[in-house]
């Protein structure tokens, strides 16, 4: 026989795949006067951006709210908070004009995944990360193959975190070129 939760209880409302979202949805039910508590997204912060999107958001709620939390779910997803007519920008506005302006230039200069892919490949040393713009990881990627190269010197026998290393930077690296032609 199934009990009912307490209504203190934390239930799922919502699991997001982005912390903006996830945050948005968590401001929007306090707005509304409902508790609600992302899991994951402390642990997701810890992880750094690889590892960071495997870890579910989890929007709970409590079961005595899980019902007007749905309505305001429900809300956000049919866009009932926002006004009626949309406000049109004004044509003559600088920085409407400058936006996309940068827009179009963004897109223009849209990156090649399997050129990432490649670059990782002839530049061993963080080559696909540093095509993708992501030049922290490729320093990091370079320092790593350095040591290598300066173990390799002194004998060691260490090919493979080499071949580890290039692997990492082209599959990763294509993914990081991916997302940002995604969001552009």
């Amino acid at each position: 026989m199934a009990t009912r939760p307490d209504p203190d209880s934390l239930v799922l409302l919502k699991i997001c795949r982005e912390q903006v979202e996830a945050v948005s949805l968590r401001s929007f039910l306090e707005s509304e006067g409902i508790e609600a508590l992302v899991q994951g997204e402390h642990h997701r912060a810890l992880e750094g951006p690889f590892l960071a999107a495997f870890i579910e958001l989890r929007v709970m709620v409590r079961f005595g709210d899980l019902a007007r939390a749905r309505e305001v779910l429900a809300a956000m997803d049919h866009a009932e908070h926002l006004p009626a007519e949309p406000a049109e920008a004004d044509p003559d506005d600088e920085s409407l004009r400058r936006f996309r302006d940068r827009q179009l230039e963004r897109v223009e200069t849209a990156r090649n995944p399997a050129r990432a892919t490649l670059f990782a490949i002839l530049i061993p040393f963080g080559g696909g990360h540093g095509y993708a713009q992501r030049r922290g990881v490729a320093m990091v990627l370079a320092a790593i193959q350095c040591l290598n190269l300066v173990l390799w010197l002194q004998g060691w026998s260490s090919l493979w975190i080499s071949l580890v290393v290039v692997l990492f930077d082209a599959v990763f690296s294509g993914i990081a070129v991916r997302h940002d032609r995604e969001r552009a």
